[in-house]
């Protein structure tokens, strides 16, 4: 899911920078995935925009393509197909929890 060689050009192959760095998205991924679970149940959809303006710039550094993809049909979802919603939202929270195990376990390896 993630490409941490990715990071390389950000990191100059430090391996204690980049690491910094998946610890800096770990905590937004954190933040963003308690606001996906506020918003969603209020359908609170500028406050999700919000949410993930603030991550995108990590997501596309880590070329996240899948939880990219999740986000992307919520919004078309929203917008094109609101009764689909929620089931866009258990993908987001799924792909963000296995995001954030998957950097865990790399920061620890």
């Amino acid at each position: 899911m993630m490409n941490f060689q990715a990071l390389s050009p950000y990191t100059g192959d430090n391996p204690e920078f980049s690491k910094q760095l998946v610890l800096a998205l770990l905590s937004e991924l954190d933040l963003f995935l308690q606001t996906v679970k506020e918003r969603m149940n209020e359908d609170d959809f500028l406050n999700f925009r919000r949410a993930n303006h603030s991550i995108s710039p990590s997501l596309q550094m880590l070329e996240m393509r899948e939880l990219i993809d999740a986000i992307d049909a919520y919004k078309s979802a929203y917008i094109n197909s609101p009764a689909s919603i929620a089931e866009k939202a258990v993908r987001i929270k799924e792909l963000v929890q296995l995001s954030v195990l998957e950097a865990k376990s790399w920061i620890n390896s």
